[in-house]
């Protein structure tokens, strides 16, 4: 498949002595690529993860697609693609890739993509609701002579998201409660962090505060069971 670029960055292996071990060791290109120019129907069979959209991440990826905003290719991880053979049309700023015969099984789970297929999946999907004065771009990893791709894909696909609580944390969502507790003699003890080495998460003190919010449940007509219901 070919499409036009707007970078095309590359690194090479430091253990390749020449071109004659150029096809013995990885190389990867970094693209950044105008979603509208973004291929369809790129393969992710290679993919241990098939996307599921109707998430809570997925639909804040949804939304970071059609904002208008300019920075999703900075703050997305972007795409990663496992391909035979690349190459870069510097006159006219495309690149083609090469991602095997697809029909062929050895081929069909070497090739394609192997991580972001959230990512290739939203854009793909929704990039017909992005504001036509707006370009957006997104960021593709291309890796060609991958020496192991289970290693590769499982080192990829392995990550721990950053928790809704966190991200509150760096939002200064929970100033309020700060303020409230810091003459407590607990206050110190409250998480706010992910991994933070303190005794009591303040998710665990949120739930404390729901459950006996006396506004929210003044009688015995209804009990306050969200607290403990869900994570959410």
């Amino acid at each position: 498949m070919t499409f036009k670029v707007n970078a095309v960055p590359t690194l090479t292996s430091p253990y390749r002595r020449d071109e004659k071990e150029s096809g013995m060791y990885e190389t990867i290109y970094y693209l950044l690529v105008n979603m509208r120019d973004l291929p369809e129907n790129i393969p992710m069979d290679v993919n241990p993860r098939v996307p599921k959209m109707g998430t809570n991440v997925a639909k804040r990826l949804i939304h970071a697609v059609v904002e208008p905003e300019t920075d999703f290719y900075v703050n997305n991880r972007g795409i990663v693609i496992s391909a035979q053979a690349f190459s870069f049309n510097s006159t006219d700023s495309e690149v083609t890739i090469d991602l095997g015969e697809q029909n062929d099984e050895n081929d069909r789970f070497s090739y394609g993509i192997l991580d972001g297929g959230h990512t290739y999946t939203a854009i793909m999907q929704n990039r017909d609701k992005i504001p036509e004065n707006i370009e957006k771009y997104v960021r593709i990893e291309v890796i060609i002579n991958v020496l192991n791709i289970t290693r590769l894909s499982d080192a990829r696909n392995t990550s721990v998201q950053v928790s809704d609580i966190a991200l509150f944390n760096l939002e200064d969502s929970f100033e309020d409660i700060h303020r409230v507790i810091k003459d407590e003699t607990y206050a110190e003890k409250i998480a706010y962090k992910d991994n933070e080495n303190k005794p009591i998460n303040v998710s665990e003190l949120l739930r404390l505060l729901y459950a006996f919010d006396i506004k929210k449940y003044p009688d015995d007509s209804m009990a306050p069971i969200q607290s403990y219901f869900g994570k959410a």
